[in-house]
């Protein structure tokens, strides 16, 4: 018998290198320039880079169900958190005080009750194979259900309000070619990661190898586009 391929743990052990990678050059590039903007993503990639380090955990560095089920329980809020300073972002370049507050106020509420949800429906990871492949899903029952639907939720408000935000932004300012792409593919990549964030939460939990093999490679295509919006240099002028 062929040794079972942890397909979508490799998948995201390629997003965890690449939050990394991009969390390493912002920290650099925060310490040459002090700027809040790159301090907010330098937080967002740092919260994803822990999120898919544990994300990778499952036939690669350990097969216990309960030790996976330990390291989910723990690490999902990074993700949450991570979608809440990505956008905080487009929210300051509006000044949307009042917005943020109350963007703030529910993404606060709808993390806690998810994650109560999450400890009451604790149990062990299950091993779903595929042919030759392998990947691992959530324990069934309702309050871990619940918990993974209002997480997808709070994913989908979080980055649907941030790739709108930037994608206005970028409207308002086509002129500028500079602004215009680096908002663009912002809000591009963002709108991708919360596709991303309605699979894994909302359908994910269905034993489908599709579902779960195309989540990790849009996540870490959008990953990349993130990427290029934030180092895009401006023009010499």
């Amino acid at each position: 018998m062929l040794f079972p391929v942890p397909i979508v743990s490799l998948g995201n052990s390629i997003s965890f290198l690449i939050s990394a990678l991009i969390a390493w050059r912002l920290c650099y590039c925060y310490r040459k320039e002090k700027n809040i903007e790159i301090r907010s993503f330098f937080f967002t990639f740092s919260a994803l880079t822990v999120f898919f380090f544990f994300a990778a955990v499952p036939g690669i560095l350990s097969k216990d169900p309960l030790l996976l089920a330990f390291f989910n329980l723990i690490t999902f809020p990074l993700a949450q958190i991570g979608a809440y300073f990505f956008t905080l972002i487009p929210l300051n370049l509006y000044h949307a005080k009042r917005l943020q507050l109350a963007y703030t106020v529910l993404f606060f509420v709808v993390l806690t009750v998810s994650i109560v949800y999450r400890i009451l429906g604790f149990g062990p990871l299950q091993e779903v194979r595929q042919g030759n492949l392998a990947f691992w899903l959530r324990p069934e029952n309702p309050a871990m259900e619940l918990s993974f639907i209002l997480s997808g939720v709070l994913l989908l408000i979080s980055l649907g309000l941030a790739g709108f935000v930037f994608m206005l932004y970028a409207f308002h300012n086509r002129n500028n070619r500079f602004l215009f792409l680096r908002s663009l593919l912002l809000g591009i990549g963002v709108v991708l990661l919360g596709v991303v964030g309605a699979l894994n939460y909302i359908i994910g939990s269905t034993p489908s190898i599709g579902s779960q093999i195309g989540s990790s490679i849009l996540a870490a295509f959008a990953l990349l586009v993130m990427a290029l919006g934030i180092f895009l240099k401006r023009d010499p002028t």
